[in-house]
Parts: C-alpha cells; sequence; structure tokens
C-alpha cells in the first residue's frame, strides 16, 4: 500500500471545523500539563491511521479520557528522551575531564543518529501500546527495532519530513505552537500508515 503524503498534509483542513479545533489544539499544546488532553488526541489520529480508518480531524471530546491516554504518550516518548539526555550529559561529562575530552566528539555521531531513530521507534511503541494496551509491551525494544527495519526506508522519510517542518516551525515563533501540533497530527497519521500495513513506497 503506499502512503499518501499529500493526502496527510490536507486532511486536517477538509474537516469543516477545522479553524476551531486547530486552535484549541495550538493552545492547549503550549499549557503544561494540560497539553497531555493534546497528546491523547494525536494518539487517537494515529490509532485511525494504524487501522486503516479514513484520515480526519477527531472531535475534541471526553478530556478526561484524552488527558489519560496523553499521560501514557508522555511516559512512551519519555522513555526514549532519556536515551537522548543520557547520550547528552555522557558527551558532557566526558568533554570536562581533560585527558579523554576529545572522546566526546565520538558521541556526536552516536547523539545524530538517536535523534533520527528515536521519533520512529516511539511512535513505533505508541502502535504497539495500541495494540497490546500495556507500556511494558509498548517498550519491548526487540519488537520495535523488528518493525523499524521491516519498513526501514518509509520510517526514515517520515521521520526527515518531521524534522524538516519543525525547522520551519522553530522560526515561525507565535504560530508556531499550531505548526507543532498540525505537525503532530501529520507524523501520526504518517507513522500510523507505515505501521498498519505494508507500504513499498511513498506517493507524493
Amino acid at each position: 500500500m503506499v502512503a499518501d503524503i499529500e493526502n496527510v498534509f490536507k486532511f486536517a483542513f477538509k474537516d469543516k471545523n477545522w479553524i476551531i479545533k486547530m486552535l484549541i489544539g495550538g493552545v492547549l499544546a503550549i499549557i503544561p500539563v494540560v497539553n497531555f488532553i493534546v497528546f491523547g488526541y494525536v494518539l487517537k489520529v494515529l490509532k485511525d491511521a494504524k487501522e486503516g480508518k479514513e484520515a480526519r480531524l477527531p472531535e475534541w471530546e471526553d478530556f478526561g479520557a484524552l488527558f489519560k491516554d496523553g499521560l501514557t504518550v508522555f511516559i512512551i516518548v519519555l522513555a526514549y528522551a532519556l536515551i537522548i539526555c543520557i547520550i547528552w550529559l555522557i558527551g558532557i561529562l566526558i568533554s570536562i575531564i581533560p585527558v579523554i575530552g576529545c572522546l566526546s566528539l565520538l558521541l556526536f555521531p552516536i547523539l545524530i543518529a538517536a535523534l533520527i531513530l528515536i521519533p520512529p521507534a516511539a511512535n513505533i511503541s505508541l502502535c504497539r501500546y495500541l495494540d497490546k494496551g500495556t507500556i511494558k509491551e509498548a517498550l519491548k525494544l526487540k519488537e520495535v527495532l523488528e518493525e523499524f527495519k521491516s519498513k526501514f526506508s518509509d520510517y526514515l522519510m517520515v521521520t526527515l519530513i518531521n524534522a524538516a517542518i519543525g525547522l520551519i516551525a522553530s522560526v515561525t515563533f507565535c504560530l508556531a505552537p499550531f505548526i507543532y501540533f498540525w505537525l503532530w497530527l501529520i507524523t501520526a497519521r504518517l507513522f500510523g500508515e507505515i505501521y498498519g500495513t505494508r507500504p513499498t513506497k511513498f506517493s507524493i
């Protein structure tokens, strides 16, 4: 099956209430803890994509359930973020020791690799959580890596798209929360489609 990138980029704007829904997402996204609701909302988009359902913006409803799901998303993503933090901290500690300071340069490519690999790994884990229902199952790295390797080029392509849009969003300042929310929706939809099917190429 082909992942239709053009349709994924447009799906959010096909909803008749897309402006209101996007405004809600962007505003909630900048409020600490409350933004767990947004994470839960994005998980619904991921679930729809994984199950092959039509691309759509879910309704903003049952905020309690969204918050609970968002907390799970936060825990799973945090587990992967800690990997990056650990690599970064090791690099700092090594760099301040004169004798072995130069070794910190060796960690740079490892950090770059982690930044590339962790987004798809985290999204695969979220899909596994939707399948298995537990965080423990979601974070089984062997299964996550097997899924990642089976569709490596597809997952890598989405990661690069995600990074490119993220760079654009980072310089838009006041619009950044809304662009990032849109980016999360796109990313969830694409990763969900890849996980739920066996795409061989992308259609742009």
